[in-house]
């Protein structure tokens, strides 16, 4: 039986409970014997989506942080060759040929290398690196969905682990929430993918670590229904960005504290002002819209990053089917191959 991408995504609360039980021994054998004084950050398309919704669960180490794409790590020169560096490498396919040459890049400079993973018999995994698998290894398809999930819960466990942290137990009760918000979701996105379909660009704009949120829910309505979308920090896009919407255009605003509700709304009803269609997600649940968002305040701040994306997931299905498309194939099959971007794919 073929998987289709809904499966996925229905699966992700199993996932992120197989992360939660799998991944903390894993990334304890992974990691360097002394303390690194630089932690570079890799990944590209999804996975640097992941990394940028990750990385705040970084900003406490007394190390330096850096984020890089594959090719602009490749780039670089000698500033980054300091002592102790680790290098964090994620692809969750294992197959990116830009990912594999900057892991192997890593490595002749004698940094520790951490890979993340699900590709167990990807080039990638053949690196001379640490390994942490993502347990998604079903998810075959271009579209990551439970894949993206997986990679972010696993970053933030690598992160909390080389501040000494571990995830709180009471994070586990977040799945039960994250499971009604599956569901929520997507009756959300039955009822407003026919009002959308007709969209000419869907922008979907997020502060902090929701600005990688931001970046892959357009990503996925991109990929899967292609309409052109993009991500933007919410701050960015106040400054000339929505010139260019139309009466057509649609614009959903992430916001998971006061401070970022508060700018989503001016934004908000700025648009509205000249006829311009924009809503927000409230991930803190104050106003809500129909989907029920698991709690996210502390213990388990952060996991409101595998919340975000969960609605457009179910909303790129959604407006591929409205507009005859199968989002599995995505709208130009064979697309991937033709650029060359992953390792044995011929055209």
């Amino acid at each position: 039986m073929t998987m289709k991408i809904s499966d996925f995504i229905a699966q992700q609360p199993a996932t992120v409970e197989k992360v939660l039980s799998d991944l903390p021994s894993q990334i304890e054998a992974a990691l360097p014997e002394s303390e690194p004084e630089r932690v570079i950050l890799i990944g590209t398309g999804s996975s640097m989506n992941a990394l940028l919704a990750a990385s705040d669960s970084f900003s406490g180490l007394p190390a330096e942080l850096a984020l890089r794409s594959p090719l602009t790590f490749l780039a670089e020169t000698g500033e980054r060759r300091v002592a102790k560096s680790l290098a964090i490498v994620l692809s969750q396919s294992g197959n990116s040929s830009d990912t594999i040459a900057a892991t192997k890049q890593a490595r002749k400079e004698g940094m520790d290398v951490i890979v993340v993973t699900a590709g167990r018999e990807a080039p990638l995994a053949a690196c001379d690196v640490k390994l942490v698998w993502l347990p998604v290894e079903d998810e075959t398809v271009g579209p990551k969905t439970k894949g993206y999930t997986a990679s972010v819960l696993a970053l933030r466990l690598i992160g909390m682990a080389l501040s000494g942290k571990t995830m709180p137990t009471a994070a586990r009760g977040f799945v039960e929430g994250y499971a009604q918000l599956i569901e929520t979701a997507r009756i959300w996105s039955t009822n407003m993918a026919p009002k959308l379909a007709g969209a000419d660009v869907i922008a979907v704009l997020g502060q902090g670590r929701h600005y990688g949120s931001a970046l892959e829910g357009s990503l996925k309505v991109a990929e899967m229904a292609g309409i052109p979308s993009f991500g933007l920090e919410t701050e960015e896009a106040s400054h000339g960005r929505l010139h260019g919407l139309t009466k057509k255009s649609v614009t959903i605003a992430l916001a998971s504290n006061a401070d970022e509700l508060d700018l989503a709304r001016r934004v908000v009803a700025a648009m509205a002002h000249y006829g311009l269609t924009g809503f927000i997600f409230d991930l803190t649940g104050k106003e809500p819209e129909g989907i029920v968002w698991p709690a996210s305040e502390e213990p388990t701040q952060g996991l409101d990053t595998l919340s975000a994306v969960v609605p457009f997931q179910w909303l790129a299905v959604d407006l591929a089917a409205e507009r005859g498309l199968v989002p599995e194939d995505m709208p130009y099959p064979g697309m991937t191959q033709r650029l060359g971007i992953k390792v044995g794919e011929a055209v």
